[in-house]
């Protein structure tokens, strides 16, 4: 469809939407419009709340989670906000429906000493060791996410100033680097150069120089979280979640935590603060002998 197609091109252009939040949107548009069909309507302008109220219903009934129904009227109402905008309809029909309440997820997060255990494991002088162990350095002491991490670009790191650029998601940020983890990451890059000829210009790369995978990145973090012995259950963001935490409960303040985080909305980051305050008070009822 026409429209949809121009919307893909909005997200790319004007919205600087991340590859998956953009597959994640277009994804959803399309199982709506599929819907539409199957009720006979071809024209997406000639919807209204009715007919999106009654999808959503549907999709519910089908056992779909609550989180996946949240992202699917926040997809659509993207979709026509753009259709407003350009004048393609008057009138939003996903403005009148309440968002359904998003499921809370537990954040699992790791302590300071299983994060050194996890990065511990990768002791080496190979390749792979120093790679491995400059990846998770890396990520602990900038709380990037993992798909900037596997993209990060040699032009990216500045070792003499202690910092890395990073750009996603429309936002700019410049995050410095811890001197363990600058030198972690000297170590590899030098590794690197002398492997290939150059530091690649993708910096962290498989053993022949090809690119790694998020799930290769993966499989990577569970072989060290066994080597390691940690039981707990570690995601893409269980690094992201920590460094958050651990620098609230350190003392930092919540504008400089959000805006290494990369947060549009205060509110995000704030719920790292409610982790931490929950974390010291474990902490405290365990040790104060007055507690």
């Amino acid at each position: 469809m026409v429209q949809v197609q121009m919307y893909a091109d909005y997200l790319d252009t004007e919205k600087k939407a991340s590859p998956n939040t953009k597959k994640s949107y277009l994804r959803d548009i399309m199982k709506f419009c599929t819907y539409l069909k199957k009720r006979g309507i071809e024209d997406l302008t000639k919807v209204d709340h009715h007919v999106v109220e009654s999808y959503l219903l549907m999709l519910q009934k089908n056992g779909m989670a609550v989180s996946s129904v949240y992202r699917a009227q926040v997809a659509l109402r993207s979709f026509y906000t753009y259709l407003c905008s350009r004048g393609r309809v008057e009138q939003n029909p996903v403005d009148a429906l309440k968002l359904p309440k998003r499921e809370k997820t537990k954040v699992e997060i790791l302590t300071p000493r299983e994060v050194e255990q996890l990065i511990g494991a990768t002791a080496g002088s190979s390749f792979k060791c120093r790679r491995d162990n400059a990846m998770l350095e890396v990520l602990y002491a900038t709380g990037i996410r993992v798909s900037e991490l596997l993209g990060l670009g040699r032009e990216q790191i500045h070792m003499k100033e202690r910092y890395i650029h990073v750009a996603s998601r429309g936002r700019e940020r410049v995050i410095p680097l811890g001197d363990i983890a600058a030198a972690a990451l000297q170590r590899y890059l030098d590794l690197a150069a002398d492997r290939f000829g150059e530091v690649p210009e993708q910096v962290f790369v498989n053993q022949n120089g090809g690119t790694l995978s998020r799930q290769g990145f993966w499989k990577i973090v569970k072989q060290y979280k066994e080597k390691a012995g940690i039981k707990k259950e570690i995601t893409p963001h269980t690094f992201r979640h920590s460094f958050a935490v651990h620098l609230i409960a350190g003392g930092a303040d919540v504008g400089s935590v959000q805006e290494m985080m990369g947060h549009k909305e205060k509110a995000t980051t704030m719920e790292y603060v409610d982790i931490a305050s929950r974390r010291l008070g474990e902490i405290y009822r365990r040790a104060h002998p007055r507690a």
